[in-house]
């Protein structure tokens, strides 16, 4: 018989053998799983970037969900600031509190720039999420750098440029839940046709769950075929003179709006959109574009250089705006803002109209030209991309993603004759 020596150094044995055993299958198993491993660990470090990315998104763009600026180095430009405020009064309110001893404030002018925010933006706009990611003929993203300045969110004076994406309109909604709005619009003569369905789209897409009343003004009143209208929404229809001439109808809306907006107006409603009667509205069309003084950049200009814009270049006309002067090209077919602003707009365009007929001069683009001279020297608080004022013609569709309010096709020779 084995000795009891021999016996415990057997079974001492086994139990070295058996831990050998079991280590060997777990380095095994674990080799078999470090790969796994490894791929959750980045997996979980990637979306820890991706949580982070998220807390900061908001805070580095430059507009906020209801469309307030978020002022960033580069997002303004200061001499046209400057020039606006020149005339403003200014406090700075300081509160020193008991016990605490003062030490001394020195102002020093410097320019301290984080490093998320060394790319700097071209004519006030930063390269932030909520900017316009816009693509080039080979679908490569265009640096904000070297975008056209439409494509911006931001103009150089901080009024936000208002694109798809950029704003919460349940925030907005919310804001003006008991703003009343108004929308201003021509039929006459031939362009009556075109009533009818400009009202029934703006039944379906412009202020939708809003307070609304239309200020519809023809020639033809008793012919006006009136529309299903929602609850909360006013359709008045006013008689105006049909002058002969297309142009002379379309300066005679300033004249109207002037009369309008500082007599009645301001006792109905708190805003006023003034719209072209030959377009529908496409898509929504909200509280969005509610502002101070709104202007919509012409879509056949958006990307075009300032001195293709066809501004009024003769100096004799009161539409006159030089060369090296001006922003964006607007078009008349859409604008808005307070109803005291559009008075000063009006009464501005209208006194201008005045001026030129009594020099027997017309500007090159009638109240469109006048439009732009005051919108030249009194900067829009708010601007329209060409989303909201597209026809289908035109090229360049491709950076359009949401057509809101589009021009219905017509002979233009027969309508305005």
């Amino acid at each position: 018989m084995p000795s009891p020596s021999y016996i415990v150094g057997f079974f001492f044995l086994l139990l070295i053998l058996g831990f050998c055993m079991q280590y060997t299958d777990r380095l095994i198993l674990y080799r078999q799983i470090k790969p796994k491993l490894d791929e959750n660990y980045k997996e979980q470090e990637h979306c820890k970037t991706l949580d982070d990315g998220k807390k900061k998104k908001r805070a580095l763009n430059v507009l906020t969900p209801w469309l307030a600026p978020i002022i960033w180095n580069g997002t303004y430009n200061i001499t046209m600031l400057d020039a606006q405020h020149k005339d403003t009064r200014i406090g700075l309110f300081v509160f020193g509190v008991k016990n605490i001893k003062y030490t001394g404030i020195k102002l020093e002018e410097k320019d301290k720039e984080l490093e998320h925010c060394k790319t700097l933006l071209y004519d006030g706009n930063k390269n932030a999420t909520n900017t316009l990611q816009c693509k080039d003929e080979n679908h490569q993203t265009i640096p904000a750098r070297n975008r056209k300045r439409a494509l911006n969110v931001l103009a150089p004076w901080l009024a936000p440029i208002i694109w798809n994406g950029t704003y919460n309109i349940t925030m907005l909604d919310a804001q003006h839940k008991d703003t009343r709005i108004g929308l201003f619009v021509f039929g006459v003569k031939k362009y009556i046709r075109f009533l009818l369905p400009f009202l029934e789209s703006a039944e379906r897409h412009f202020m939708v769950g809003h307070n609304v009343t239309y200020y519809v003004f023809t020639d033809k009143v008793n012919d006006v075929v009136k529309p299903k209208i929602a609850e909360g929404r006013i359709l008045q229809l006013h008689h105006v003179a049909a002058d002969q001439r297309w142009q002379d109808v379309s300066m005679r809306r300033m004249e109207t709006l002037t009369v309008f907006t500082k007599e009645r107006m301001p006792k109905e409603i708190d805003y006023l959109v003034c719209a072209d009667v030959d377009m529908v509205f496409n898509d929504h069309v909200g509280v969005e574009i509610l502002g101070d003084l709104v202007a919509t950049i012409h879509p056949g200009y958006f990307l075009s250089d300032t001195k293709s814009f066809p501004y009024e270049r003769r100096p004799v006309s009161a539409a006159y705006i030089p060369h090296g002067q001006g922003d964006f090209y607007y078009m008349a077919a859409l604008y808005g803002g307070k109803v005291d602003e559009i008075y000063k707009l009006s009464m501005a365009c209208h006194k201008g109209i005045v001026e030129d007929k009594k020099k027997d001069i017309e500007a090159i683009w009638q109240e469109e030209s006048h439009l732009n001279r005051y919108l030249v020297y009194n900067k829009p608080t708010k601007i329209l991309s060409p989303e909201y004022l597209w026809d289908n013609n035109l090229p360049n569709g491709e950076y359009i993603k949401r057509r809101r309010f589009i021009a219905v096709h017509k002979n233009h020779q027969e309508v305005r004759n």
